[in-house]
């Protein structure tokens, strides 16, 4: 099928999809369809008038174009006709995109302009037969501009970007019936920006997010502050997603605001869960017979790699995440013998933070009898997340890192 039939078939499902949008006003109807047959004419003047090798960048821009006046257009009438507008508006927008996806794969060693439509007709014919899922997950997020970035080869991951302001209408929409059901397919997790925690947003808090560090619009402090009786101290470099735990801050401090502070290191993966249940007991080097959850009152060493393992994220490479729950420990359960030594078999000459000596950084709270989390004696109402342009194992407060005897598989 030659580029402009395409051209053809999408205009005309456009002026049809939006007739019954606009039916009160001709005019407007009119010049939008105008304003398409424009648009007609440019790209298919685009397609012949340049080489092979030029036609994908010339079909971006526009398309981002086209994908700002669509954005445009949903919010003009919006008010009025917005479930039916998002739906049209989405499966429009696919059509486009995969036009462009066709359009610039074919380019790509493309010797002629028969070969080129040889091309696009068995393309088209193979997108047709494949994009029957991809439509079940539009139907699914109903909102104005949603584009698929990408289909990562090997693999199930669908990326898409989502035109602000609609990032809470996609996330109510995805989680509304849970996640294991979106578009019919066995769904494993969400990823909402960079993080890759799969926490629902309702559960958050941003009210209290922060970032530590001494620099404009951070939080800083330089003696420690007391937290049920025990020091607290800035954790600086870390990033504080609030969590939300009280309706408000008259609440929290009522019911936690004289407790300890603490923090416990795992893998970002356990997020979700250990939100909706609470920290999981265990047993120990400290504990072989009872089970108990460890804390520590140093973030330092909490975010030793066995501990908080770092992962990275695809859209964006060369960096480095990790993460940590920041905690209040009530202190009616944190007596003496529940304050232990380190267990990462670091030398005793090395001190793992200045601000803790090595025999008093971990702290091990009870779990009642058959409790397999702990809720009541510890709250997390915090996730801390420390975002690095390299190893961490190279930053200067890792380097007693070197001095333990784990492997690192995180690379």
């Amino acid at each position: 099928m030659e580029a402009s039939e395409i051209l053809d078939a999408m205009q005309q499902s456009t002026i049809s999809t939006r007739s019954d949008l606009i039916e009160n006003s001709e005019l407007i109807k009119h010049q939008y369809s105008e304003q398409l047959k424009e648009d007609r004419k440019e790209i298919i003047s685009v397609l012949e008038s340049s080489d092979i090798e030029s036609i994908p960048e010339k079909i971006r821009r526009w398309l981002e174009k086209q994908s700002e006046e669509r954005r445009q257009q949903f919010e003009k009438y919006q008010q009025i006709h917005e479930e039916k507008q998002a739906h049209h508006l989405a499966t429009d927008q696919a059509q486009i995109i995969e036009l462009a996806c066709v359009l610039n794969k074919l380019a790509i060693n493309s010797q002629n302009a028969d070969e080129f439509c040889e091309k696009l007709k068995n393309e088209e014919k193979r997108l047709t037969e494949k994009h029957q899922g991809l439509k079940s997950l539009r139907k699914t997020v109903t909102v104005p501009v949603i584009i698929r970035q990408a289909i990562r080869r090997g693999s199930v991951v669908v990326d898409v970007f989502v035109n602000p302001p609609y990032g809470q209408q996609v996330f109510q929409q995805l989680i509304a019936g849970g996640i294991s059901d979106i578009g019919g397919f066995d769904t494993i997790s969400i990823t909402l920006g960079e993080l890759d925690l799969g926490v629902k947003q309702e559960r958050m808090n941003e009210r209290y997010n922060r970032y530590y560090g001494d620099c404009f619009g951070g939080t800083y402090w330089t003696k420690p502050l007391k937290r049920g009786g025990k020091p607290y101290f800035c954790p600086q470099g870390w990033r504080r997603f609030g969590i939300k735990v009280a309706d408000t801050k008259e609440e929290f401090d009522r019911r936690w605001g004289h407790w300890c502070m603490a923090y416990h290191g795992t893998a970002h993966t356990n997020a979700a869960r250990i939100l909706a249940t609470g920290l999981r007991v265990g047993r120990g080097c400290h504990s072989k017979n009872k089970m108990v959850v460890y804390l520590s009152p140093s973030i330092t060493y909490c975010a030793h790699y066995r501990y908080s393992k770092p992962w990275k994220n695809s859209q964006k490479p060369g960096k480095y995440y990790q993460m940590i729950f920041q905690c209040r420990v009530n202190p009616e359960v944190l007596t003496a013998d529940k304050i232990k030594s380190q267990t990462l078999r670091c030398p005793k000459y090395i001190r793992i933070d200045e601000h803790f000596a090595n025999d008093e950084i971990e702290w091990i709270i009870d779990s009642g009898d058959n409790e397999n989390f702990i809720t009541d004696n510890i709250i997390c109402y915090g996730i801390m997340i420390r975002v690095c342009d390299r190893d961490p194992y190279e930053l200067p407060e890792s380097e007693w890192w070197q001095y333990t005897p784990y492997p690192r598989d995180y690379q």
